[in-house]
C-alpha cells in the first residue's frame, strides 16, 4: 500500500494517506458470519426462486447482490476486501470471503 499507513488494534484499522486529507477507519471483529437465503423486498412475490444469499450485520439484512466487486482501480486500502456496499459517500460495509474456510460464511466490516 503505497503511501498509506495502517494502525491495527482491537478489531479496528485506521488507514491514513499522508498526501490526502482525512482517514478511513475499518471496524470489525473478523468473525465469519453465516450466509442464509431470503427473498428480498424488491423481488416479485410470486417467484419461488427469488431467494438470494444474505447475512445479518448490526441488525440489518444485507444481500450479496447489493455489493460491488473491488477491482484493481479501487483505492489501495480496499484491495484486501472482496466487495463493498456504501451507506453514504463517506461510509459503508466491506466484506471478505474467508480464504482458509470454504463454507457458507463471510467476514463483515464497517468503514467510515
Amino acid at each position: 500500500m503505497s503511501g498509506y499507513s495502517i494502525v491495527k488494534g482491537h478489531g479496528r484499522w485506521v488507514v491514513t494517506h499522508p498526501e490526502k486529507v482525512g482517514t478511513v477507519t475499518v471496524i470489525g471483529n473478523g468473525h465469519v458470519r453465516d450466509l442464509e437465503y431470503a427473498v428480498p423486498d424488491w423481488a416479485d412475490g410470486d417467484d419461488e426462486n427469488a431467494a438470494e444469499e444474505c447475512f445479518t450485520y448490526r441488525g440489518d439484512v444485507y444481500f450479496l447482490s447489493e455489493f460491488l466487486r473491488i477491482d484493481k482501480n479501487a483505492p489501495d486500502w480496499l484491495q484486501q476486501f472482496d466487495g463493498y456496499s456504501s451507506d453514504s459517500f463517506f461510509s459503508g460495509v466491506v466484506v471478505k470471503y474467508p480464504a482458509d474456510e470454504y463454507d457458507d460464511g463471510i467476514r463483515v466490516y464497517t468503514y467510515y
